[in-house]
């Protein structure tokens, strides 16, 4: 079965915003590991496409799917 990779590209201050609703411990600890990733480049050239993900939801589940040709 083949596989598509499709990697979402969110920029750390946006994370930091998204998770700022929601302050706990394991929010904070996120907010860590998803800047360490950022910083390792994690993930980078695994997939065949990379999307910003700045936007609502419903529009970037439709740009993978019109992408992977499912619309």
């Amino acid at each position: 079965m083949p596989l598509r990779v499709v990697r979402l590209s969110v920029p750390l201050p946006d994370i930091e915003q998204r998770l700022a609703a929601d302050v706990t411990t394991e929010r904070r600890e996120e907010l860590r590991e998803a800047a360490r990733q950022i910083a390792g480049g994690e993930g980078v050239g695994v997939a065949d496409v990379v999307l910003p993900n700045d936007r609502p939801v419903p529009v970037v589940a439709q740009q993978i799917m019109t992408w992977l040709g499912w619309v």
